[in-house]
Order: C-alpha cells, then sequence, then structure tokens
C-alpha cells in the first residue's frame, strides 16, 4: 500500500516539473524574443539618427580655419579696418557645402562691432565666399 502512495507522489512531482519546464522554455523563448526586439528598434533608431544627421550636419569649410579669407573679404571691402578678433560657426547648414559665420570684429580706433559671412568650397577645393561688418 505505502508503494503505491509514492509511486502516486513521484507521478505527481515528474507532472510540476514538466509543467515547470515548459514554463522555463516559454520564459526563455520570450526573453529571447524581446532582446532581439529591443536591438532592432536601437539598430532602426540609430540609421533614423544618422539620416537625420547626414540631412542636418554641416560638412562645409570651417570658419576658424578660414578666418584669413573673411579677414581679406573685409578689408578689400575698403569700408571698415580692423581685425577679426572672434569667429562662430552657424550650427545649422542652410546650404549644401556652405558655411554661415559670425563673430566680433575690432577696428582700428577700438570699437567691437559684429560681423558675419558665408563660405563655400568649391570641388577643385578654393573657397568663395563674403564678409561684412555691421554698422
Amino acid at each position: 500500500m505505502e508503494d503505491i502512495k509514492v509511486h502516486k507522489n513521484e507521478v505527481r512531482d515528474s507532472k510540476s516539473n514538466d509543467k515547470t519546464a515548459k514554463l522555463d522554455q516559454v520564459n526563455i523563448a520570450l526573453t529571447i524574443t524581446i532582446k532581439l526586439i529591443v536591438i532592432g528598434v536601437l539598430l532602426a533608431s540609430f540609421n533614423a539618427g544618422k539620416s537625420v544627421y547626414q540631412q542636418y550636419a554641416h560638412y562645409g569649410p570651417s570658419c576658424s580655419e578660414k578666418i584669413s579669407s573673411f579677414q581679406y573679404w573685409i578689408d578689400n571691402a575698403g569700408k571698415v579696418k580692423g581685425k577679426i578678433v572672434s569667429v562662430h560657426q552657424s550650427r545649422l547648414q542652410t546650404e549644401n557645402g556652405t558655411t554661415q559665420c559670425f563673430g566680433q570684429f575690432k577696428t582700428e580706433s577700438g570699437n567691437y562691432k559684429d560681423w558675419n559671412g558665408s563660405i563655400s568650397e568649391l570641388t577643385n577645393k578654393e573657397v568663395i565666399g563674403w564678409a561684412k561688418v555691421s554698422n
């Protein structure tokens, strides 16, 4: 009689272990699926961000590297004599390959004025542009 009771308990234990094993397999499968979905979403977000960056990123000439060109254009205008003391670059590119620049200009009399300009680099690496000092 005791053998039958022990045998029945063993059958019940094996059935409960079987359900637990199935739940563990389902849990593992769902975890892997969720991780793959998250990785896919991250990759899609990266590609979307890269696309937006390429659309709005600036790849024109650097304002600080071409400061001598801006100084040359201001000097050739002949209206104001002085020196560019600061240069900044606009974050948003308005035209492909064109850089919008601005900064401070110190006149010979010691006054500070604002200046602005733009510069583009041609395919043969020549630069064209303009600069002016505000009144």
